[in-house]
């Protein structure tokens, strides 16, 4: 059975999980800095990783040490702690073109990181114009990876895996 944790473990797991999507984008920036368009839209990526990081650190300091300690939600806390046990980052390393970056970047923006994400600000944000703003921003940060916002040229299956990683 896990081990139970504090709303501050589960908000550390948070951070930590956003600095992976960074580290992840940041990669895949590097991967494919020989195309500039999409080098950029993968650095932008990382910008909202780190912005999402910076909401959770300033939410947790307003909380208090009091809400801190309180028990976290088990469930949510134990996909935190799965989610944390995925090297994300090593997946870069199996990407071999656009389309595996693609790929990877979906289940990434589609699986646990982003329900976490949604869940402390549903929980912990505490006026409903901040929540449905960060939800709306959460939206439409997801929504670039869909096949109308992602660079037109490589909208496609096929003109994804014409473009190789380095």
């Amino acid at each position: 059975m896990p081990t139970p944790g504090t709303v501050d473990e589960l908000f550390e797991a948070a951070i930590a999980l956003e600095e992976q999507a960074k580290a992840l984008y940041l990669e895949l920036t590097r991967r494919f800095a020989h195309q500039p368009e999409i080098a950029a839209f993968w650095r932008a990526y990382a910008e909202e990783e780190i912005d999402h990081a910076c909401w959770l650190a300033r939410q947790k300091a307003r909380l208090g040490a009091e809400v801190l300690a309180e028990p976290a939600d088990p469930a949510v806390l134990n996909r935190a702690r799965r989610q944390m046990e995925r090297a994300v980052i090593d997946a870069a390393e199996q990407v071999g073109t656009l389309d595996d970056a693609y790929e990877l970047a979906h289940e990434l923006e589609s699986g646990e990181t982003n329900a976490i994400l949604t869940f402390l600000i549903d929980q912990y944000e505490s006026g409903p114009q901040e929540r449905a703003f960060l939800r709306r921003q959460l939206g439409d940060h997801i929504a670039r990876l869909s096949r109308t916002r992602f660079p037109p040229r490589y909208a496609s299956k096929a003109s994804r895996r014409a473009v190789d990683a380095r």
